[in-house]
């Protein structure tokens, strides 16, 4: 998730953007250290306070900031409280959050190597050798796949670990935002 604002936001937004970042690299470092003998339902509310600390930062950058397109403000705000709706469910159902979790990975990951293997046999654009990584990386999504629908814990593992690196780079950006009071540019 990008950090957005050209230009120094209101310091309560620069303060909220700094503890956000270090809220979120404190929990992934949590995460990654402690996931195994922490349990599920502790994780699971560990991941879901990062990422609704991130969907807050993302509805306070879209009602403050006033340097970007009105659209990418209301974007801004929509998945700030999708996120916070949807990991906020979390809290009062861990159990289905962790087989939703699950679930949604294995089903992704089947879903591209799909799209690897057709894209291997049908594009003739393509020279061998990538015709043969694509074949690859979607038969290794493929097993990846059907092993985390068949050993969910296996599935939750990956997307734990997944999540926290994802949270540790978010969290890096959003405090280095709040610091310097700029975007971070690529």
């Amino acid at each position: 998730m990008r950090a957005t604002g050209d230009t120094e936001g209101p310091k309560w937004l620069r303060v909220l953007r700094v503890i956000v970042g270090i809220t979120c690299i404190s929990l992934s470092v949590i995460i990654i250290t402690g996931s195994p003998k922490i349990g599920l339902y502790m994780t699971i509310f560990l991941g879901s306070t990062s990422l609704i600390f991130i969907g807050i930062e993302r509805i306070a950058t879209g009602l403050r900031t006033a340097d970007v397109k009105k659209l990418s403000r209301i974007i801004n705000v929509a998945i700030g409280l999708g996120i916070v709706i949807f990991f906020g469910s979390g809290f009062f159902n861990p159990d289905f959050m962790a087989k939703w979790y699950s679930l949604l990975l294995g089903f992704g990951l089947l879903a591209n190597a799909g799209a690897r293997i057709i894209s291997g046999l049908k594009n003739d654009e393509y020279k061998k050798t990538s015709k043969f990584t694509d074949l690859g990386i979607g038969a290794i999504s493929a097993i990846t796949g059907l092993a985390v629908l068949v050993f969910p814990t296996v599935g939750f593992i990956m997307l734990l670990l997944m999540v926290a690196t994802a949270l540790m780079v978010s969290g890096v950006e959003i405090l280095l935002v709040g610091i310097r009071g700029k975007r971070i540019r690529a």
